[in-house]
C-alpha cells in the first residue's frame, strides 16, 4: 500500500518496529530485529518528554512564506512560543483556542475563521493546520474545512494530522508534516529532468547545512534543499531531481520514500556525514550515483590532508566518552571518537529501529557486551548509568547536559553546534579539547550541588521501571 493513501503516516512502531524503551546488551535488541520480532517495552514510571507536535512545528516554522493555525485549546501553542524566541524561526502563527464547548459541538467555524484572517493580513502561499490531541478526540471534520479554504482562498492548504497518544516516538512529528507534503504539495511529474539533486535537510543547524552546501558546491553540482528553508517552488521542483539525498535518514526517511514512490526518484540514505571517514562516505555514496567519483576523490583529499594535522594537535587518546544524542549522531560520533583513540563507554538514543541493524552490527564486532539505552527525557535512568560508569567526557544534546555536569563530569552541547563535514569534524574536537581544559566550574558545581535523586535510586538497575509491554 502506498504511503499516502491514509489520512496520516503509519507510527514507527509498526512500520520500522522503533523502540523508545530498552537496557540492555544490543545483542539483545539486535537479535529481536533478525527475528522481526521485536519487544516492545513500556515504563511503569517515566518522566515526561516532547510529544509529537515539537517535531511537526520545527520544520513547518522552516518553511518560507506560509502561515501556521494550531487547532487546539491554546495551551497546545504554548511550544509555538518557543520557537518564536530561537533565531531562524518568524513564521505568523493563530492558535483557535477551542473551548470545552468547542470540542462537543465541534469547532470547524473557528478554524475557518483563523486560517482566513491569517490569509488577509500576511499573504501566504502556503497555510498549514496542525491538529492537536483534543481535535483528533472530538473529530473535528478538517478535511471539509481545508477543501473549502481551498476553494475560497486560492492558496495550498495543508492540514498536519498531529494527535499526541498513538505513538510513543516523538519524532513521528517529521513524519507526520512529510507526509502531509507529499500528501498536498508534491504536484508535479518528473517529465523533464532537472540538473540538481534533492538534498532533505530536517533538523539541522545554520551551520551544518552551511557545511553541506559548500561541499556539495565543491562538487559542481546544484541542489534543491528541503524541507528545511524552503518555499512551494522548491517542492514543486523536487519532482525533477536527478536523485534524493538525506543528511540525517532518521529525520528525512519518510520524505525520501515519498519522493522516490511519487515520482520514481531513487532516495539516498548515506550514514550522517560526520567524522572524517563519515563525511568521505557520504560524498562517496552520491558522487558514484552521479558518476562524478574523480571529482569527490579530490575534495576528499584536498579537506582531508590539512585536517589531519590539526586533529592531531587535540589527542583524545584514553579518553572515556558518554554519548547521549539521536540516533546517528551518536553512531556516527561513536565511530570517529574511536578513530581519533576515544573509547565509548555507552550510548543513549532516543529511540532505535529497524534502519539502525547495521549500526548495532558495528557496534557489536567491536564488543559483544556493549549497553545501549534506549530513552527520551529519561534523565533519572541517565544519571544512575553515569554514576556506574564514570566517563571522563559526555556528549549531549539539549536537556541532558546540566544532570552530568551537576556530577562533575566535562560535558559537550551539539544541538546547537555545527558538527557536520569536515569542517564540523574539526568543530568537534576542538570543543572537546576546550572542555577537558576547563574543569574548575564543574569540580564546584559538583561538590556545591546537592543529590538529584536518593540514594536508594543507584542501588537499582538502571531499567528497574522498563517492562516488556503485555499483549
Amino acid at each position: 500500500m502506498g504511503l499516502l493513501r491514509q489520512k496520516a503516516p503509519q507510527i514507527r512502531e509498526k512500520r520500522l518496529q522503533a523502540v523508545n524503551a530498552f537496557y540492555n546488551s544490543a545483542k539483545e535488541l539486535l537479535a529481536e530485529f533478525d527475528e522481526n520480532n521485536v519487544n516492545q517495552r513500556v515504563r511503569t514510571f517515566s518522566q515526561d518528554i516532547f510529544n509529537d507536535i515539537i517535531y511537526a512545528l520545527k520544520i513547518i516554522n522552516r518553511i518560507h512564506n506560509s502561515v501556521v493555525v494550531i487547532h487546539g485549546p491554546r495551551g497546545c501553542a504554548a511550544s509555538q512560543v518557543y520557537f518564536e524566541s530561537q533565531n531562524g524561526y518568524d513564521r505568523k502563527w493563530a492558535v483557535t483556542n477551542i473551548n470545552e464547548k468547542d470540542s462537543i459541538l465541534g469547532s470547524e467555524a473557528k478554524l475557518k475563521e483563523a486560517a482566513i484572517s491569517l490569509h488577509r493580513r500576511y499573504k501566504p502561499e502556503i497555510i498549514f493546520i496542525v491538529t492537536t490531541p483534543v481535535v483528533a478526540i472530538n473529530n473535528d471534520d478538517v478535511q471539509a474545512v481545508v477543501e473549502e479554504l481551498k476553494d475560497e482562498l486560492g492558496v495550498e492548504v495543508v492540514p498536519v494530522y498531529s494527535d499526541g497518544f498513538k505513538s510513543k516516538i516523538s519524532t513521528i512529528g517529521y513524519d507526520q508534516v512529510h507526509h502531509a507534503l507529499g500528501k498536498y504539495l508534491f504536484k508535479g511529474v518528473q517529465s523533464i529532468q532537472g540538473d540538481f539533486i534533492n538534498i532533505l535537510s530536517v533538523g539541522e543547524n545554520n551551520e551544518d547545512l552551511e557545511e553541506i552546501k559548500r561541499l556539495i558546491k565543491e562538487l559542481g553540482i546544484k541542489a534543491n534543499i528541503l524541507p528545511q528553508n524552503a518555499n512551494l517552488q522548491n517542492f514543486i521542483d523536487a519532482a525533477k531531481a536527478r536523485v534524493t539525498v538525506s543528511v540525517n535518514p532518521d529525520d528525512s526517511e519518510y520524505l525520501g520514500r515519498v519522493i522516490e514512490e511519487k515520482f520514481g526518484i531513487e532516495f539516498l540514505r548515506p550514514s550522517l556525514p560526520i567524522g572524517i571517514n563519515g563525511t568521505s562516505q557520504w560524498i562517496s555514496a552520491l558522487a558514484k550515483q552521479l558518476g562524478i567519483e574523480k571529482e569527490a576523490k579530490l575534495l576528499e583529499e584536498r579537506e582531508v590532508s590539512g585536517l589531519k594535522d590539526l586533529l592531531k594537535e587535540n589527542d583524545l587518546e584514553g579518553l572515556t566518552v558518554y554519548l547521549s544524542l539521536p540516533p546517528s549522531y551518536a553512531f556516527g560520533i561513536k565511530e570517529f571518537l574511536e578513530e581519533l583513540g576515544a573509547s565509548v563507554a555507552g550510548i543513549t538514543v532516543p529511540f532505535i529501529q529497524s534502519t539502525h541493524v547495521q549500526n548495532l552490527e558495528t557496534i557489536l564486532r567491536k564488543d559483544e557486551k556493549f549497553n545501549l539505552h534506549v530513552a527520551e527525557g529519561q534523565t533519572f535512568e541517565e544519571v544512575n548509568i553515569l554514576e556506574r560508569l564514570q566517563p571522563s567526557l559526555y556528549i549531549g544534546w539539549a536537556g541532558q547536559v546540566n544532570s552530568a555536569s551537576r556530577l562533575g563530569i566535562p560535558s559537550v552541547l551539539l544541538s546547537e553546534e555545527g558538527v557536520l563535514g569536515y569542517k564540523g569534524a574539526y568543530r568537534l574536537v576542538r570543543k572537546i579539547s576546550k572542555a577537558l581544559k576547563n574543569q574548575s566550574f564543574l569540580q564546584r558545581l559538583s561538590v556545591d550541588t546537592k543529590e538529584t535523586y536518593q540514594t536508594l535510586w543507584y542501588s537499582k538497575r538502571p531499567n528497574w521501571y522498563i517492562k516488556q509491554e503485555v499483549k
